[in-house]
């Protein structure tokens, strides 16, 4: 599993390379510390899709009747509630003196905004990063903290039933969307602890992966652990239906922790989706090629790099001349854009 992203990030520092072991042991004591953050985040950051999910399936495009607007306007007065009040418990200014190179997961704090102060308290300590490892330099230059209250969203007027529809749809899966979501919180947290780190040990990588890998491992089997109890309960099919970011969310998870025959099964269901353009090509693109390499298998879409004498290169592919157009069928850009980016990313060595 942390093979994949062994290559990546090993990249020589011109300062002296600290000591992975004792690094690794910090990222695993800052993911401790604030993975509760994380959760809170990710559920927040899940129920506020679902809301989206159901009031688009029951009322169609905004805006939407009033009374709608209004239990939409609490849920998220409430979410944001319940991610300020993790905020107080684990300080995230405190995690960027700890873990600075999770600055890249924490620019969604300033995105929910929830006290402009710590916002803007955060873009200060982020600027110094952007362009590391660390922070993106164009999710850095997204960033920015409203001046005014944001106005309220148009209304039409209520509609009969459309609120009582709401409600009873949302209401069915709202737990298992909050786990989902939190369990993601948890999956993208202890990558940013981890990932960004490992541009500092150069030659010295591995043996900073091998000191962290139990902790992302148990994270990784907690997650596919939930994830497979609501596909064997709910059914793929059912929850895409009743929450499609919440069906992308479990692939998301599955991408990490599953078995080859967890993710041929999970594919299967997805794939006709995919196909009709009723799911996420990327995630299609990605869980295909997963499966394939998996089984010494060329890979269709491009996604999946590997090392080949020290030069990052996209692994075997299954038709070099049809890529492209598969590519675009899933909503990818062209395959030399994206090996590009990939080596911006992550440098041409590894």
């Amino acid at each position: 599993m942390l093979s994949l992203v062994t290559a990546a990030f090993a990249l020589a520092s011109a300062e002296p390379a600290p000591d992975p072991v004792a690094e690794a042991d910090a990222a695993a004591a800052a993911y401790e510390a604030y993975h509760p953050l994380a959760e809170a985040l990710g559920r927040a950051t899940g129920l506020a899709a679902h809301d989206r999910d159901v009031a688009g399936r029951v009322a169609g495009e905004p805006p939407y009747p009033a009374d709608l607007q209004a239990a939409l306007d609490e849920r998220r007065a409430e979410r944001r509630g319940a991610v300020a009040a993790a905020v107080q418990r684990h300080d995230p200014l405190a995690l960027m003196d700890e873990a600075p190179q999770t600055a890249n997961y924490l620019t969604r704090l300033v995105r929910v905004n929830i006290d402009p102060e710590l916002s803007r308290a955060l873009i200060a300590r982020f600027e110094p990063l952007a362009g590391t490892p660390a922070l993106h330099r164009m999710v850095f230059e997204s960033l920015s903290v409203p001046d005014e209250p944001e106005p309220a969203p148009p209304t039409r007027d209520a509609e009969p039933d459309t609120l009582a529809r709401f409600l009873a749809e949302l209401t069915e899966y709202e737990a298992l969307v909050g786990e989902i979501g939190a369990a993601e919180g948890r999956d993208q947290f202890v990558r940013a602890v981890f990932v960004p780190k490992l541009a500092s040990f150069g030659a010295q990588a591995d043996a900073f992966i091998d000191a962290f890998e139990p902790v992302i491992s148990a994270v990784d089997a907690r997650n596919t652990e939930l994830a497979s109890e609501v596909l064997a309960e709910t059914g793929f099919r059912a929850l895409h239906h009743a929450s499609p970011t919440t069906a992308q969310q479990i692939v998301r998870l599955y991408h990490h922790g599953a078995s080859i025959d967890q993710r041929r099964a999970l594919l299967a269901e997805i794939e006709p989706l995919a196909l009709a353009g009723a799911f996420d090509g990327q995630r299609y693109a990605l869980m295909y090629d997963r499966v394939a390499r998996m089984e010494d298998k060329p890979q269709r879409y491009g996604s999946q790099s590997e090392c080949v004498d020290g030069r990052r290169q996209i692994a075997e592919l299954e038709d070099p001349a049809r890529v492209d157009e598969w590519r675009a069928q899933m909503g990818l850009e062209p395959l030399e854009a994206y090996r590009q980016s990939l080596i911006e990313m992550y440098g041409p060595e590894c």
